[in-house]
């Protein structure tokens, strides 16, 4: 340690004088910062650089002897040359932009790189103990990516002691200027190019590419270890002749290409297309094909990718249909109006589909020129052909337009000038790049979903039967697509869909009405008709009755509380102000006003039509009828009138309109039209069974009453071990998904000396359940089948007291709660007395 503190000491000292030095010969102000140092082996160091650099070679002369470099950004070097040969800043931006390295420029950073390690000389000549010396050799332009860790360009293998120090120049902040020096030579360590072991991730990668290179075959004889044994199969079953061995690294390299394309890549469509191109947003993740097309929004335009180089594949590249109107259109220099016309009618003419496959190919060339100056391998993206697609409506089966199997995707928002192009989509093939192991490949979701039926299979006969006769499907039959249909999966695809048409309705009703139209609060669930007419909605009703056709047949309603209808129509037929706001609050629904709003439910039933036409798997249209006035209330459950009582899919929107907060429009849609009609059955047959036996204990919430002795109820047991990460001991588990009163719950009981375990409803509660604890706080942010479903879950699991917490409770949901276990009800938001109160009166229940 005191050799690596006296090289310290040295440095830290020798920055300024070579700050000094530098601004001196320049005339430029230029600033240090502090060095930061680490001892790194040659890989690890070169890793941790990301754009080209001028390395220049530094030989350590006098008492001690070896080589190390001096590391400075192309660009940053190219700045400084330039300064010292005086170009004018214009001309100067041109070759820094262009990273143009003339020879001019090349001698006089050389200059700049011998004051440099002048000024390192003289620190070491005042305060190191030995005789030392740096010596500027010569110099050239790397990119760290592509240095051969095993040969000695340009420099040896070995450990090296590294200063790293931002460097600023003028004020404009530069990279990072990085000194090596090798740490053999001063006492950091003797381990030389000739002895450094491979790592672990090396090793392998050695390994893999000695499996791949000879036949199948032989490969397996030399390996007579059972993992060789069950893996070579896996290699001799894909053809990954072309694609890289596996390698950790692998991912933080891609990484690196991926971020140094970003600014590359917008530089070069703006200059194309002659217009600002922003990229926000930059997320990178591993996706199979059937989760990246069930991201994707919209109808998209895919322009296959393919890989060429030291390793191959095929990748794709999307863009929302509109943004690519939108980046073709500018490229074509299409006036803004009729930009703006063709983007909103979606109209992709030849022309545009051919100006925009120039911005592709610009946008694959900025990914190729990243990997040549990135990536230690040689690697081209070249843009194939191009297709409009529907992705809900592709075939996971199908190669094109790209093939089913593990990609690495890459998400960047796009705005051109401000206006929003949706997002740039590119999916790198993840096997190809080396990225994750042939053998550890996850699967598909459909393989997901066969591996869960097979499974099923094999459950106890009896429940199996049990099940079978009470007429649930249980997925135990010779045909498990059924069973295995995911319900749940299904829903985030509609849910996706009804988010889309939102936004299309909220733009289409406002352009018709000629002022701001808001719709937001989306609240999407399985409701039945009793639920809806007595307990959602309130007031009157203008009900439209919509058709349902195309391959699916069926009918939905959409309602509007007539003072929102009245409102709606009345703006349509610009009544005045004043005798609008007379109509509505007499609740006048005229014959004018219903056919105003008739047609904006016209639009509104378009806007579904348009979205689930060209995005469903089922292609449907809706198709508004006739409009009647309905009274919730005097509506009977068992009648076929207005709807059918049946189980339904709600698409709630909170409604404003030109800043006035208004009621909510309801569009319901039978369930069994959007696959849903199985959502939440599983927790449903759960409940029948599990909650049977306790079934006669439960009592209403109503019955509940305070109880004396109120401290005894809630103090601890002595002697018990509080290890809140160990999980040994909890008095109560809090569970929800509305964290505001979780933490509020959590600090009430804590501040009565309980210990409290936090949950979500990711977590498995049967995990942190056992004798000690007392009770179990269920907190929803919404009352609904998801909360009863993990109620379910913990009456099932335990005979502890439940209490749900929540703030949209009614007649139903209270008695549907006591049917799946819950004990109380607690009303949020709740007073530290409400709490209190409801732990303490179902505890001394517990003990009586």
């Amino acid at each position: 340690m005191k050799e690596q503190q006296r090289l310290e000491k040295v440095l830290n000292e020798a920055y300024k004088s070579v700050q000094h030095e530098i601004s001196s010969l320049t005339g430029a102000t230029i600033v240090l910062s502090e060095p930061q140092f680490s001892i790194q082996s040659k890989e690890d160091s070169f890793d941790s650089i990301s754009s080209k650099q001028v390395c220049s070679k530094i030989d350590v002369r006098g008492d001690i002897e070896g080589d190390g470099c001096l590391l400075v950004p192309l660009k940053d070097a190219i700045r400084l040359g330039g300064i010292l040969i005086m170009l004018p800043e214009s001309e100067l931006s041109g070759f820094v932009s262009s990273e143009n390295f003339s020879d001019e420029i090349q001698d006089s950073y050389g200059e700049i790189a011998n004051i440099a390690a002048g000024a390192y000389s003289k620190s070491f000549e005042d305060l190191y103990p030995k005789a030392c010396r740096l010596i500027r050799k010569e110099q050239e332009v790397i990119a760290p990516a592509k240095v051969d860790i095993e040969s000695d360009s340009p420099v040896k293998n070995q450990n090296y002691f590294l200063s790293r120090q931002v460097i600023t120049i003028n004020g404009t902040e530069g990279g990072e200027m990085i000194l090596m020096l090798p740490a053999a030579t001063f006492g950091l360590g003797d381990v030389q190019a000739d002895t450094v072991q491979p790592k672990a991730e090396e090793a392998a990668e050695a390994a893999e590419e000695q499996v791949q290179a000879p036949p199948a075959e032989p490969s397996v004889a030399e390996d007579s270890s059972e993992d060789a044994a069950e893996q070579e199969p896996v290699v001799a079953e894909q053809d990954n002749s072309n694609c890289l061995p596996y390698n950790p690294k692998n991912v933080e390299r891609l990484d690196k290409v991926i971020e140094g394309a970003q600014t590359l890549l917008a530089e070069e469509v703006s200059g194309l297309i002659g217009a600002q191109l922003s990229l926000a947003g930059h997320s990178c993740e591993f996706m199979t094909k059937e989760d990246l097309l069930e991201n994707l929004n919209g109808q998209q335009v895919v322009a296959t990718i393919d890989a060429r180089g030291d390793l191959e594949g095929e990748g794709a590249l999307f863009v929302e249909l509109k943004g690519a109107i939108r980046l073709g259109g500018t490229l074509i220099m299409l006036p803004q109006t009729e930009l703006e016309e063709v983007v909103g009618r979606s109209e992709y003419s030849e022309e545009t589909e051919d100006s925009y496959g120039e911005i592709a190919n610009i946008i694959a060339g900025s990914y190729s020129k990243a990997f040549e100056d990135l990536y230690p391998k040689n690697c081209r993206l070249i843009r194939k052909e191009q297709e409009v697609v529907t992705p809900v409506k592709l075939n996971l089966e199908d190669e094109k337009p790209l093939p089913n199997q593990l990609y690495y995707v890459v998400k960047n928002a796009m705005t051109l000038d401000g206006a929003d192009c949706g997002e740039l989509v590119l999916a790198l093939p993840a096997l190809a790049f080396g990225i994750v192991a042939p053998d550890e490949k996850p699967t598909v979701k459909a393989e997901e979903e066969k591996s869960k039926v097979e499974i099923t299979k094999k459950a106890p006969k009896d429940s199996s039967e049990a099940d079978t006769e009470g007429g649930v499907d249980t997925g135990v039959s010779e045909k498990p697509a059924t069973p295995a249909f995911d319900s749940e999966n299904q829903k985030a695809k509609v849910d996706k869909l009804l988010d889309i048409c939102k936004e299309k309705m909220q733009e289409e009703v406002t352009a018709m009405l000629g002022t701001d139209v808001k719709l937001s609060s989306v609240s999407n669930r399985i409701i039945g008709k009793e639920e809806f007419f007595f307990d959602h909605v309130s007031g009157k009703q203008i009900l439209a009755h919509v058709d349902i056709t195309g391959e699916i047949e069926g009918k939905s309603y959409l309602y509007v509380g007539i003072k929102d209808a009245i409102r709606i129509g009345g703006i349509l037929i610009m009544l005045p102000p004043n005798e609008l706001e007379v109509h509505i609050s007499e609740e006048e629904y005229s014959d004018d006003i219903n056919d105003a709003y008739a047609e904006i439910a016209n639009i509104i039933s378009g806007v579904y039509s348009g979205v689930f036409e060209e995005q469903y798997s089922k292609k449907i249209r809706f198709v508004r009828k006739e409009l009647e006035n309905i009274a919730p209330m005097k509506v009977e459950v068992g009648s076929a009138e207005p709807m059918p009582d049946d189980k339904y899919y709600l698409h709630c929107l909170n409604i404003n309109i030109h800043g006035k907060d208004l009621g909510e429009l309801q569009m319901v849609i039978p369930a069994k039209i959007l696959q849903l009609e199985n959502l939440g059955q599983k927790q449903t047959v759960q409940q029948e069974d599990e909650t049977a036996a306790p079934k006669s204990e439960q009592k209403q919430p109503s019955e509940y009453r305070k109880q004396p002795d109120e401290a005894a109820a809630v103090t601890p047991p002595a002697g018990k071990s509080r290890n809140r990460e160990g999980v040994s001991y909890y008095d109560v588990i809090v569970i929800g998904n509305n964290s505001f009163e979780i933490q509020k719950i959590s600090s009430v009981l804590s501040g009565k000396g309980l210990v409290v375990r936090q949950l979500s409803f990711k977590d498995n509660v049967n995990n942190y359940i056992n004798s000690n604890v007392k009770a179990v706080f269920l907190v929803m942010q919404e009352v609904n089948e998801l909360g009863f479903g993990i109620a379910i879950k913990i009456a099932s699991s335990c005979s502890k007291p439940l209490i749900a917490a929540g703030s949209d409770w009614t007649r139903t949901k209270v008695i549907k709660a006591v049917k799946y276990g819950v004990r109380d009800i607690l009303l949020t938001p709740a007073t530290d007395q409400d709490i209190i109160e409801k732990l303490e009166n179902n505890l001394v229940q517990l003990a009586a």
